[in-house]
């Protein structure tokens, strides 16, 4: 019966290079999608400001760029919002 030894290279799996790697090309993954949905709703204030809730909600551009994720975060911030003015306004 052989036993497997530490030293083994032909046992399957990643070696840790190849695991620093997978997790350094995931870190870079996340960071550039937070960078595109903060782009995102930076361009989407920026034309709900100019234009109103119209412009927001006309953007095509937007619109094709986002994901799920990112229309809860954003229906997430609008409900707070929407909280927050309704809050006010019963004082």
């Amino acid at each position: 019966m052989k036993v497997n030894s530490t030293n083994d290279n032909s046992r399957a799996g990643l070696t840790l290079p190849q695991l620093r790697y997978q997790r350094a090309m995931a870190l870079v993954k996340l960071e550039m999608s937070k960078e595109q949905l903060a782009s995102t709703v930076f361009r989407a204030k920026q034309r709900a400001s100019s234009e109103g809730l119209r412009g927001l909600f006309m953007s095509n551009i937007a619109i094709k760029r986002m994901k799920i994720a990112d229309y809860a975060f954003l229906g997430f911030k609008l409900s707070q919002l929407v909280f927050k003015l309704w809050k006010r306004r019963g004082k």
